[in-house]
């Protein structure tokens, strides 16, 4: 038995009432977050800008820092397709994290498919042109307004296996 391997199988899995203790397993809102802080940034440019309400300046600014060092610990962006090859490890789990982050997972959530998306918002700008012009404007409008994206909870992990460094999102839930 001393040399004999757990396999993932075999290993204890949380159940779903200790994944939705958030003492446990804590949700934290990076994209709200980054939201945040970018609202924030343009508040203070604009005051810095305009010469208006200069003494909101280092209060806004400290707000700022604040919510830069919770993006510290912010996992990085999910990337299809991978950017290098996957590997199967096998042996012995030395070391493992999990934390719930809501997070995009729609196709416009990917690096590769911005290019399409824009060229996708060009036609689709160029055609509410054609339809305004044809003197249907609600309906032009309509055409130019965005989806609200959706975001979904997901897994970030991270880990060792055998020395090896592993980290990736599991999204699903």
């Amino acid at each position: 038995m001393d040399s004999q391997f757990m396999g993932f199988s075999d290993t204890p899995r949380p159940t779903w009432k200790e994944f939705n203790d958030t003492d446990k397993y804590p949700c934290v809102d990076y994209l709200k977050i980054r939201k945040e802080l970018v609202a924030l940034q343009r508040r203070i440019s604009f005051i810095a800008s305009t010469h208006g309400e200069r003494n909101l300046l280092p209060d806004l600014r400290k707000q700022a820092q604040a919510l830069e060092q919770k993006l510290v610990d912010e996992p990085p962006n999910p990337v299809l397709p991978p950017p290098a090859a996957l590997i199967k490890v096998t042996g012995k789990l030395e070391a493992f994290s999990a934390r719930l982050i809501p997070h995009y997972f729609d196709p416009e959530a990917y690096p590769q498919t911005h290019g399409y998306f824009t060229r996708q918002q060009e036609r689709v700008a160029k055609a509410a042109v054609v339809v305004a012009a044809g003197g249907q404007g609600a309906a032009a409008q309509g055409m130019l307004l965005e989806g609200t994206r959706l975001s979904r909870l997901a897994w970030y992990v991270t880990g060792k296996i055998n020395g090896k460094h592993f980290s990736g999102w599991l999204a699903g839930l």
